[in-house]
This record gives structure tokens, sequence and C-alpha cells, in this order.
């Protein structure tokens, strides 16, 4: 018996070896593939910010109040953010992981994946190529048969005129679209979309703050 106890013990021992040894080489393949993506994306926001299209050419209120809508850590976390209020699932990092690399990223194993690739993402670009890349490449749904891709975009298609000419209260109302674009569409919806732009002006001026990690709907600014 003793000797039959051994046997089954170091063959336990082999397979968990191997379950190991395949679930180092899983990972090794999803950080080489992340890496190669992440590359990718890089290229993409150097090309943006050649053209003159980096974030910097907005007025910093304007980034800081992207920022505390849509990811309050950003410039703090490695790309995932469990605990700031109002980050909810899905950080900037994230969001990009969503849109520059295939997915899907539904489930539990889908957003375990995005969560990773968001980590391999960061370690490889910086905060300020994420940040341009993200701005020019955000979705804001359609108009009409037409996807709008990037705030230069909506800046033209949902106000007429070009981005750096908004008013404040327009560049909120876009960031106002981000989070769910159909629901908060400023033509479909304009009751939603004002309401919504009224709780991010509250954000902004530090009237209000979010009731906790899951609170990306603002409900703490009601």
């Amino acid at each position: 018996m003793g000797k039959i106890r051994l046997r089954r013990s170091r063959l336990l021992l082999r397979l968990l070896a191997i379950l190991c040894l395949l679930g180092l080489a899983a990972l090794l393949m999803v950080y080489l593939n992340a890496r190669g993506y992440a590359r990718t994306a890089q290229r993409r926001a150097w090309v943006l910010e050649a053209s003159g299209r980096s974030f910097h050419r907005l007025p910093p209120r304007w980034v800081e109040a992207f920022l505390a809508v849509e990811d309050p850590a950003f410039y703090s976390h490695h790309g995932v953010d469990l605990h700031t209020p109002g980050a909810g699932w899905t950080t900037i990092t994230q969001g990009l992981v969503k849109i520059h690399f295939p997915g899907p990223y539904k489930g539990p194993i889908g957003k375990t994946l995005q969560s990773l690739r968001a980590l391999v993402l960061d370690s490889a670009m910086t905060k300020d190529e994420q940040l341009t890349l993200a701005l020019n490449t955000a979705n804001f749904g359609q108009d009409g048969d037409r996807w709008i891709v990037g705030f230069p975009d909506a800046a033209r298609t949902y106000y007429g005129r070009p981005l750096q000419e908004l008013s404040d209260d327009q560049f909120l109302g876009l960031v106002a679209m981000l989070i769910a674009p159909d629901t908060f569409h400023p033509r479909r919806h304009p009751e939603a979309h004002a309401d919504r732009v009224k709780r991010i002006q509250a954000l902004v001026a530090h009237r209000c703050r979010p009731r906790g990690w899951w609170d990306v709907y603002l409900a703490g600014c009601a």
C-alpha cells in the first residue's frame, strides 16, 4: 500500500508540474501577443501626435474633466483599478485594449484577458500616449449609418465646429456620451444627455463625488 501511495503522489506531482508549465506557457503567449498589439497601438499614438492631435493641444481643464469622469486614477494605476470611486470595470487602458486588441471581452474569462492585456499595454505605452490615443479613438456611436470615432469627429458631428472651438459645456457634452453613446445621445435622448452633463458639471466642480467604485453613472451627483 505504501508503494502504491508513493506512486500516486509522484504521479500527482508530475501532473501538477505539467499544469504549471502549461499555465506559464499560456501566460507567456498572452504577454507576447499583447506586446505586439501594444506596439501597434503605440505607433498609432505617435502618428496622432505627429499630426497635431495630441491631447496637449486641449485645455488642461478639459483633460482633467475627461479623466475625472472616465478614469480618476489614470496616472497612478497600472492599467487596472478596482477601488477608486467612479472607476468602474473599465479604465482608459482597458478601454484601449477593447478597441485596439481583438476580443471578445465578455464574461469572467474575457474580462481577465482584458485586464492582463491592459497591464501589458500600460507597461508598453506612456500615459500621455494612451491619453492621446483614447481621445482620438473613443467610440461616440452612430450618426445615421456612420460611426463617430474620436473627439474631433464627434465635435464636428454633434456641434458643427472643430474640437478646439467648443465651449466647456459642449466638451462635457461629448464626455457625457462616452459611457453609453446611444443612451446619452444629444439628439435622440436630449433629456438624458442634459441630466448626465449636469452631473458631470457637479463632479468637476467638486460639488459631489461618486458613491463608490461602481458609480460610473454618478448617482452620487444626482
